[in-house]
């Protein structure tokens, strides 16, 4: 799997590259535009990724593309991305998808003087008790700080679950980490029906203040990417304020009076600051402090990277005195990716690992490396994943790793500067009831059949694909 620096060469790389050109089909209509490239889209899913075969076969995949062929040429900018998007969730992971715009810095030429190339002037930040407005400019002052409530009269819990449930991914918590993208894109939202009419029609929003009063506003999409204005005040946890004084987010420091090591991994690669080698001797030497009685690694940012890159920690961890009931944590959340849910997977099975915080964003059983499609009509990028990663093993069929030890992320606890999942890290004492005589099936103990609900999932998670 390749870094976030390494994809986005490549991505731009594949932006002046001539897209796949699929394979024409005897007897077969030869449409043009934007049916041509949803039908390269289509065949280039069929032949690059693993299951390519399989969902070719599939009558559920077949009738979704023609109706989407079909419709193509007529279909509005928003609509059009978002369904391609859609029907990628037949393979259900997350590296098999049509890349949001926000990730790839830019939206392409031929979608940038449409709804696309709009945006509302707020930046929002999901949490598991609601989604919040973290920034905020002009109209949308009076939302900042708020927890959305209604979009257009839309709940915002219907909205989040449709935009789930059309967000390629192994599990509900991947869409759940992007949902932020919701309150500023208008191409997102008209893709997933929640407004229509004039592009520059003002949105509702409305939201509730941590004091409970209602407040609302009415925003016009603007050009560019809007991501000025005012953010909220609060205070930088200890991690946040780590990584400022280190100048990066791959980090080891003692904490709780030097008693545990805090390692802080936000990517699988190299650093500027260090190579990820340099940083593994970095934690290695840091843990041969004998003060020093357990391991908190922390992946909660991390959306991944080169999976190979944490093999010679894990190792060392496998083999140090710190694999122990009680000597070895893991921070993990639903931005926990790629590369970095590899790094769980297989801290999990090889070691007495006491997962914190929420579920992973991936599973451990994935497919990633995925290649990239561009398209020669709208210019979108996609990538369809190519190599199975059986991390978990053939009877592990978790869609994520569910933490031993919930700590659901509240936007309170985040204003305040609060890190609760890392304060239970730094405090648990280990029991017999942590499971932690059961690592023969370590993907059936108690902690992997427990529920995960936050704000959206009134109904469960099943509710959502």
């Amino acid at each position: 799997m390749v870094t976030r620096r390494e994809f986005a060469t490549l991505a731009a790389g594949a932006l002046a590259a001539p897209a796949y050109d699929a394979p024409a089909r005897t007897g077969s209509p030869a449409p043009g535009g934007r049916a041509a490239e949803a039908l390269a889209l289509r065949r280039f899913a069929e032949s690059t990724s693993p299951r390519g075969l399989e969902a070719a076969a599939d009558r559920k995949w077949r009738a979704g593309w023609d109706r989407l062929q079909a419709q193509a040429s007529s279909m509005p900018d928003g609509p059009y991305v978002v369904g391609l998007r859609r029907q990628l969730t037949w393979f259900n992971e997350g590296h098999t998808t049509v890349l949001p715009f926000e990730f790839l810095g830019a939206v392409p030429t031929a979608l940038s003087s449409g709804v696309w190339g709009t945006s509302l002037p707020l930046q929002a930040k999901a949490f598991a008790d609601g989604l919040f407005i973290t920034q905020a400019a002009d109209e949308g002052l009076a939302l900042l700080g708020a927890r959305v409530t209604s979009i257009e009269g839309v709940a915002i819990e219907k909205i989040v679950t449709d935009h789930i449930a059309a967000w390629p991914g192994e599990n509900p918590a991947w869409g759940h980490n992007w949902s932020g993208s919701l309150l500023h894109s208008p191409g997102l939202l008209r893709g997933l029906g929640v407004i229509s009419g004039p592009m520059d029609a003002a949105i509702s929003i409305e939201a509730r203040l941590p004091d409970g009063a209602k407040v609302s506003a009415n925003i016009r999409p603007g050009p560019g990417a809007g991501h000025g204005g005012v953010a909220v005040e609060r205070k930088p946890a200890v991690c946040e304020q780590l990584e400022a004084s280190k100048s990066g987010g791959n980090l080891a420091i003692p904490l709780a009076s030097g008693s545990a090591l805090y390692v802080s991994i936000d990517d699988m690669a190299d650093s500027e600051r260090l190579s990820f080698d340099n940083f593994t001797s970095e934690i290695l030497s840091s843990a041969q402090d004998p003060r020093i009685q357990r391991v908190v690694i922390d992946v909660r940012r991390n959306g991944g990277g080169d999976n190979y890159l944490g093999e010679r920690l894990r190792h060392e961890l496998a083999r140090s005195r710190f694999n122990r009931p009680g000597g070895l944590y893991v921070l993990a959340g639903p931005a926990t990716f790629s590369a970095a849910q590899n790094f769980a997977n297989r801290l999990e099975r090889e070691t007495f690992a006491l997962f914190v915080g929420e579920p992973t964003g991936s599973a451990p059983n994935l497919v990633g490396d995925a290649k990239i499609f561009v398209g020669a009509v709208t210019g979108i990028t996609a990538m369809v994943a190519t190599k199975r990663w059986f991390d978990g093993g053939p009877d592990d069929r978790r869609r994520w790793i569910f933490p031993d030890l919930h700590v659901p992320s509240l936007f309170a606890d985040w204003l305040a500067g609060r890190d609760p999942a890392l304060d239970a890290a730094l405090g648990h004492v280990a029991t017999d009831a942590d499971d932690f005589g059961k690592r023969i099936r370590y993907f059936e103990r108690a902690s992997q059949t427990q529920e995960w609900n936050p704000y959206w999932a009134s109904t469960g998670i099943d509710a959502v694909r």
